[in-house]
């Protein structure tokens, strides 16, 4: 049995080729997944517990004391001072030192408007990050900034920025501080300036703070020993008079390092959990996609050994010898491959996360590739492979020597095994478009109804597919139709001969296709819904303010002129009072006045007429309003219509300006609304914006937006990149398939050429059938991606006031056409291979 094993092996590799690159693939793309999953998982976790690095012990705020400092009135923030704690915990025996964990943000001018997080320079023995160049801020004059963030900005150490407190206070001067170092910051971890611990006080006092993280003077990280130094220092707090010791018995919970270490690991798990399924949804698609090709390969190479194993059996071999015989090539080909693929993720893997900063050096990604998790990636390639082998390789064993030597033709499914699979297709379409019905309506916005939508989806492409597997190769022969040459005629007859394995190739091509147009149109749809959310709830980019001062036409034209803006407009504006002209009690209100507010805005605002008001909310259409000067000069005072428009802000008002001037005669220009050019970022126009007026406040939706766009298009590319290898496997499927047709026909070749069909004809034969499979599988996935996009929009769990359908030609476009280039270039080497062979050598094969 070993000999003939080999033998087999040797003599059919080329065959197993294209069967063995669909496995190797497959166990590469789970194998990365599962390292980059387990890089991911060690960068959350890594993130957490660099923070608990030598840390003792940890007094926790309560939540309830949180959220009522959150919400206190008049400044109140906590029943303590958070540096008399810190002062007094540093002082308590044994322990060594003690760092606050405070959420505190500002801007860095000049370079741009982007909010970062503050903190002040961790003492000894707590951990800092690892320094690129320089060093930590020694005095109130120096901050240490990220290596990303200096690269974003073109900075470097020596540089002067200026730090503007997100909470500070009219008139304060901004805080100038020279780049004293630079450090590596976390993947995947927000980080931001580092500076001294005074200056941090005086620029953030009363700033909210959650945690105190405590040294012991002896660190011990094992838990009996953090328990004993958490119970010593309850006891000193619990018997000390001071009022601070008093709030912090009553306010806050001291935890040891590893237990408050613990509470953090457990919080992200979710996020671990969910992150590691994305990275495996798009290997299983592939190992799906994989059995289709390895399944349509197994049957058609068995059909072409019939003779052989005919030969075995009539030599005294048994139905469970040829079983056993071809289930072992499976096997040795699952190995071979499946290692191939293990060791180039292993590479790829390792290389990759050096690369993409998730490891800090090749030793560290090395340790992200888990032994175990090679084993049982291997074992599963093995398994699924002989798995999938075994129905083809029962079925050449059931086969009578008589029946194989008279080489009869195996056709595919009977007639009634056709209808059953139509029946039973129709019924999963049924099912799952009625799941995604529920998802739409019932569940509208829930994220439930997006789970049973997505459901819905998978079952009725199940149903899609099953349909498919016995009537693509019709599909096949309608598209092939309308060409009426000799050639396309031979390629769609070639489709028809056998329906499983066109059907088993275009099956393949319809998931890959599908997925790509579906994330495609998808993306589209769901970016344009959430703009124009944006749009309807913040129609403006940035609003610029210069502290009420007065906003020149030079300034306004400086503006203009500032790259990254499109339009510039410039509001008159005033404070005035609203109230129902039938009574009430009157709202303040800032009136805005602007002409040509549409140029400037991402959708048209309605611009009032003399004697209207546009407010958001608070009236009726039509409603009699009163607006007056703040100052009250009832004099002054006009009734105005109400026109309700939804997109203005809740506290702004439009008037035309006479209207404006009738109220407030002294009304100037003190505000301009910018809109940004394509593609121009927020932070790096606001710096662009802060060079013409250095005392301006910038805000505006621009940055949410940026966010909206930036993870949509990660994600998408992300995911993209995942489906681009399903369909990488779906092609190596298309170009096995026709190399084995080819040899399966190698006889009826002969005849072809021996009738007058050229080399070039042959060629030209076997590129017009790959393009026939591949456009019906185009067609049809084009359509079940489109479809399933626009319900995946739709199904998604966000509230918003209108959804869009945005269908990206251009993706559509370069689909259509890499699939069709690539369907040229997987039968260009079957096309030679066929060419090459001679009439007499075809005419004689067996």
């Amino acid at each position: 049995m070993r000999t003939l094993l080999l033998s087999n092996i040797t003599s059919h590799s080329r065959r197993y080729v294209a069967t063995g690159i669909a496995v190797a693939i497959s166990a590469m793309f789970v194998f990365a997944a599962l390292i980059f999953s387990s890089a991911l998982n060690h960068s959350l976790t890594k993130g957490i517990t660099n923070t608990y690095e030598n840390v003792s012990a940890v007094a926790s705020i309560n939540d309830d004391v949180l959220e009522a400092a959150r919400n206190g009135e008049d400044g109140q923030k906590y029943p303590f001072d958070a540096a008399e704690v810190e002062d007094f915990l540093q002082h308590q025996p044994g322990v060594a030192g003690v760092y606050r964990e405070t959420f505190s943000s500002a801007f860095i001018r000049t370079s741009g408007n982007s909010i970062l997080n503050v903190k002040y320079v961790p003492p000894t023995p707590f951990y800092r990050p690892s320094l690129d160049s320089g060093q930590w801020p020694s005095n109130n004059t120096e901050v240490a900034l990220p290596h990303d963030y200096l690269e974003a900005w073109d900075l470097h150490v020596g540089d002067r920025v200026f730090l503007e407190p997100l909470t500070s206070v009219a008139e304060q001067p901004l805080v100038e501080l020279t780049i004293s170092g630079s450090y590596q910051s976390a993947k995947g971890r927000i980080n931001g300036p580092y500076i001294t611990h005074e200056l941090y006080n005086q620029v953030f006092p009363g700033e909210e703070t959650s945690n105190f993280f405590i040294a012991a003077a002896s660190p011990d990280d094992t838990a009996h020993a953090q328990q004993d130094f958490v119970s010593r220092l309850r006891a000193e707090v619990d018997s000390s008079d001071a009022p601070v010791a008093r709030a912090i018995a009553q306010s806050m919970t001291v935890l040891t390092g590893v237990d408050a270490m613990q509470v953090d690991l457990d919080r992200i798990e979710s996020q671990r959990a969910a992150a590691s399924a994305v990275l495996l949804v798009f290997p299983l698609i592939t190992i799906f996609v994989a059995i289709i090709v390895i399944a349509s390969s197994f049957r058609v190479l068995l059909q072409q050994r019939r003779k052989e194993l005919a030969l075995l059996r009539s030599l005294g071999a048994t139905r469970r010898q040829v079983r056993r015989l071809l289930l072992w090539e499976a096997a040795v080909l699952g190995v071979v491959a499946a290692t191939i693929g293990v060791v180039c993720a292993a590479v790829i893997g390792v290389v990759g996360l050096k690369s993409t900063g998730y490891a800090d050096s090749f030793g560290e990604a090395w340790g992200s590739v888990n032994p175990l998790d090679a084993v049982a990636v291997l074992a599963g390639a093995v398994a699924v492979t002989v798995l999938v082998g075994v129905r083809p390789a029962a079925g050449s064993a059931r086969i009578s020597p008589m029946a194989a030597l008279a080489q009869a033709h195996i056709d595919s499914q009977p007639p009634a095994a056709g209808r059953k699979n139509i029946l039973f297709g129709g019924i999963l379409i049924a099912v799952g478009v009625a799941a995604m019905a529920l998802g739409l309506t019932v569940f509208a916005g829930e994220n439930k109804g997006f789970v049973v939508a997505v459901l819905g989806g998978l079952v009725s492409l199940l149903g899609v597919l099953a349909i498919a597997s016995t009537t693509l190769w019709r599909v096949t022969g309608l598209v092939g139709a309308p060409f009426k040459a000799v050639i396309p005629q031979l390629a769609v007859a070639n489709t028809a001969r056998n329906p499983h394995r066109t059907a088993a190739t275009g099956t393949a091509s319809i998931i890959g296709i599908t997925l790509i147009v579906l994330l495609s149109v998808g993306a589209a749809s769901t970016k344009q819904t959430l703009m124009s959310e944006i749009d309807y709830k913040r129609p403006y980019d940035l609003v610029v303010a210069d502290s009420g001062r007065v906003i020149g036409d030079d300034t306004v034209t400086a503006l203009r002129k500032a790259a990254g803006i499109a339009a510039v407009a410039g509001v008159h504006t005033a404070p005035v009072e609203v109230s129902a002209h039938s009574g009430g009690t009157p709202t303040m209100m800032t009136a805005w006045a602007a002409s040509d507010l549409d140029d400037a805005v991402h959708a048209p605002i309605p611009q009032p007429r003399n004697g209207e008001v546009v407010v958001s909310q608070g009236f009726a259409e039509g409603e009699r309003v009163t607006v007056c000067p703040a100052e009250a000069a009832t004099d002054r005072c006009h009734t105005l219509y109400a026109k309700i428009y939804p997109r203005l802000g809740d506290s702004v008002m439009l008037l035309t300006e006479a209207d404006a001037r009738a109220i407030v005669p002294d009304i100037t220009t003190n505000v301009a609304v910018v809109k940004l050019a394509e593609g121009a970022r927020a932070d790096k126009t606001s710096a662009a914006i802060h060079e013409i007026v250095p005392s301006a406040s910038v805000s505006g939706s621009a940055q949410e937006r940026e966010a909206y766009i930036e993870m949509i298009d990660q994600a998408f590319s992300v995911v993209a990149v995942l489906v681009a290898i399903s369909v990488l496997v779906a092609l190596v499927g298309l170009a096995n398939t026709l190399s084995l047709s080819v040899l399966e026909r190698t006889h009826e070749n002969g005849l072809l050429r021996a009738l007058g069909l050229r080399r070039k004809d042959m060629q030209k034969m076997l590129l017009v059938e790959a393009v026939l499979i591949n456009s019906t599988g185009l067609l049809v996935g084009l359509l079940l991606g489109t479809v399933y996009g626009i319900v995946g929009s739709y199904a998604l769990p966000v509230e918003v006031h209108a959804h869009h359908i945005s269908i990206p030609w251009l993706i559509i476009a370069s689909v259509v056409l890499i699939s069709t280039l690539a369907a040229v270039l997987s039968s260009i080497v079957p096309g030679r291979r066929a060419a090459r062979v001679s009439p007499t050598q075809a005419l004689a094969a067996e």
